[in-house]
């Protein structure tokens, strides 16, 4: 079911929607996904050990190392975007990222639309090329 709504809420903020009705809307379709999943742009997929895989687009291969942009630049310009959003208590989740680009997002936040704009907030990063996230609600 917290699968279901993550999805519902990426889903309503890829798209736009910001109200209640359109954020249920979203849910109600997602509730017959199998995965892996594409919501308005988006790719994820659920990884083996539990996190969600997010990447615009489509299936992401990580074995592309990013190429002059270094992995505390990019943990630090993400933890900045989360600071100066006023949804997203940055002390809450912790960022870290790879040679690749995959950053990974651990923690607790209040609502999966809350998990689910700091995943879009994180995937707008230059450098980030997809996101595993952690997070709880």
């Amino acid at each position: 079911m917290k699968l279901a709504i993550f999805l519902a809420a990426c889903a309503a903020l890829a798209c736009g929607h910001s109200t209640t009705a359109q954020t249920t809307a979203a849910l109600e379709q997602s509730r017959s996904a199998s995965g892996p999943w594409r919501a308005s742009g988006l790719y994820i997929e659920k990884q083996r050990d539990g996190a969600l895989r997010v990447t615009r687009g489509e299936h992401w291969d990580a074995r592309i190392p990013v190429k002059g942009v270094s992995n505390q630049g990019i943990t630090s310009r993400v933890t900045s975007v989360f600071a100066t959003d006023g949804d997203i208590h940055a002390f809450d989740i912790n960022v870290d990222t790879d040679d690749s680009g995959l950053v990974t997002l651990r923690g607790h936040v209040n609502s999966p639309h809350i998990a689910a704009k700091a995943i879009q907030d994180a995937l707008g990063v230059q450098g980030v090329n997809a996101v595993d996230s952690y997070l709880t609600w």
